[in-house]
């Protein structure tokens, strides 16, 4: 071991960490940019949630929605907060009446709504409300059949089944209390008033009254209040919003893996390009540090320098191409809470890794020429793949291993026990 770290093979490793820190940071800063000025973080999200409900138009609404417009001065947001997104789909659900406090509003305005399919199909009648059924809102926006059929199941998953048993005689006595308050006294053609509760009463459990209950004309006052009142004993709101933060939040966790697998696609080409406009091939590089002892020497300075504090380097993030923005993803801590970790201290700028870089053109000047014969030109190529390969993991990655390596350096070979020791002095006096 201690052969290794006073070899020139560690000197090189370390040369090869610096080139691909300052690379990387550079490759990452070019992304940053590309990505800023193509939206590509916005653009990706649009479609997420076009997936996510349905169709185009209720995406559109959502984005629209005052709480996620002001996300972003300049266009559609790069990013959502779970819980904006939840309130801004409820409200478009609640069409446009600012939330809704129950569950049952939730759901008749999910019946109410005409389906996309209706809404293109033309089915739809003057005002704007769905003709089947009769139950639809004037006005009321179209929902995609898949978000329905999403937020159904969520409904379900929703449901407190444990407690609403007990709940039973309950709903019956608010049903009758219902029936005979002035609200429902008003007589409705085909319904009888008595017969409905007399059927609540004989229904088993609150599926048996919820059948008897829709069996009235929509809009009945027995039928809205009766209805509300099972959903209340069903279904838990807070657990209903959580359970669409949960799903919201299974859609970020994959588009954040596609756009990781993305931002290394582009990476790997954009780093293609740099290494081979600066001849960054990393077997010519290995070869030329490992020649010369002044070019190693001058990266290891260069190493050094990044290693230790300086008041010439801020401590500030390499740009991540995956990040979230730090704004919405960095919380305020909570008194007590651990401090958060310490930023990488990298180059402050794109300018100032350029001047790095300048600093080490012997190194790339000194590279073998890679059209002597194709072998050289095969072993060129290939090291400019292994260059692209290697800064596409990101500066931090780089900058991490390579202040590793020189603390390895620096520590120098472990020294021998006390036990070795006296060997080696035994040794020496019988020699």
């Amino acid at each position: 071991m201690g052969g290794l770290l006073g070899s020139p093979i560690l000197e090189v490793i370390i040369g090869l960490t610096l080139i691909y820190f300052l690379l990387g940071t550079m490759v990452s800063a070019i992304y940053e940019v590309g990505a800023a000025l193509f939206h590509l973080r916005a653009n990706d999200l649009a479609r997420a949630l076009r997936n996510l409900l349905g169709d185009a138009t209720t995406r559109d609404a959502i984005l629209q929605h005052g709480l996620i417009k002001n996300l972003s001065v300049q266009g559609k947001p790069s990013y959502i907060p779970a819980d904006l997104f939840v309130r801004a789909l409820l409200d478009h659900l609640a069409h446009g009446q600012n939330g809704l406090a129950r569950v049952s509003e939730i759901r008749q305005r999910l019946q109410a709504a005409p389906s996309t399919a209706r809404a293109a199909d033309g089915s739809s009648g003057s005002d704007g409300s769905s003709v089947a059924g009769g139950s639809s809102v004037a006005g009321a926006p179209p929902i995609p059949d898949t978000l329905k059929q999403a937020l159904s199941a969520l409904f379900e998953a929703s449901a407190e089944r444990r407690h609403a048993l007990a709940r039973v005689d309950d709903i019956r006595a608010e049903v009758a209390r219902i029936a005979n308050s002035p609200s429902a006294a008003a007589p409705v053609r085909g319904v009888n008033l008595q017969k409905t509760v007399a059927a609540v009463r004989s229904a088993p459990g609150l599926e048996g009254i919820e059948s008897t209950l829709e069996t009235l004309p929509p809009g009945h006052p027995l039928r809205v209040q009766g209805l509300a009142a099972i959903d209340a004993a069903k279904i838990d709101l807070d657990a209903f919003r959580k359970n669409i933060e949960t799903w919201y939040d299974q859609l970020m966790d994959r588009l954040s893996g596609d756009y990781k697998r993305l931002a290394h696609y582009w990476l790997f080409g954009i780093g293609f390009v740099v290494a081979l406009l600066s001849g960054a091939s990393t077997f010519n590089l290995a070869h030329t540090l490992y020649v010369n002892p002044a070019l190693r020497t001058l990266a290891i300075e260069q190493a050094q320098a990044f290693a230790q504090p300086s008041p010439t380097l801020q401590s500030v993030a390499v740009p991540s191409p995956t990040a979230r923005p730090a704004s919405l993803t960095s919380p305020v801590p909570a008194a007590g809470a651990p401090p958060a970790a310490q930023p990488t201290p990298t180059p402050s700028n794109l300018a100032e890794a350029l001047g790095v870089l300048d600093q080490m053109a012997p190194l790339f000047n000194a590279s073998q020429d890679p059209l002597q014969d194709w072998r050289s030109f095969f072993v060129y190529v290939a090291g400019l793949l292994l260059t692209a390969g290697a800064i596409s993991l990101g500066g931090t990655f780089w900058f991490d291993l390579m202040v590793r390596v020189v603390n390895l350096r620096a520590a120098g070979p472990k020294p021998p026990s006390t036990a070795e020791q006296q060997k080696q002095e035994e040794k020496a006096k019988t020699g």
